[in-house]
């Protein structure tokens, strides 16, 4: 997947276990929280805000910024889904594991090694 690099902002509606979900994909001079951060998952009005490049940012010098972006929507989709799927708050005794940048990092780093594994497994299956 390939996100081109995106000047103004763009609104995409997606539904994430049934619930209807606003991605929003924008320039850092559109967001000021963008000063800190690369993305934000807002889950009160699930939104997710993802920061876009180009030519007039001077604060970071990346050789792949659709590649950063890529990356920033996967992890911050892992909140969301984590989110809707009752797992983002305590779950058995520990705090907000669910919220840890790391545990998200991870999962969204992996995914599609996951993916790619268990799709191979599948293939097998069928065909023994």
């Amino acid at each position: 997947m390939v996100i081109d690099m995106i000047i103004k902002p763009t609104v995409i509606k997606t539904v994430i276990k049934g619930k209807e979900w606003m991605v929003i994909l924008e320039p850092l001079r559109a967001n000021e929280k963008f000063e800190t951060c690369s993305g934000y998952t807002d889950i009160s009005t699930r939104e997710i805000y993802v920061r876009t490049y180009d030519d007039s940012d001077d604060d970071v010098e990346l050789i792949f910024p659709d590649r950063l972006v890529e990356k920033t929507l996967m992890h911050e989709l892992i909140h969301a889904f984590l989110y809707e799927s009752g797992l983002f708050n305590n779950v058995n005794g520990c705090t907000n594991w669910a919220m840890n940048e790391e545990m998200v990092d991870w999962f969204a780093l992996n995914i599609n090694d996951i993916k790619e594994v268990y799709d191979d497994i599948i293939k097998k299956t069928e065909s023994s």
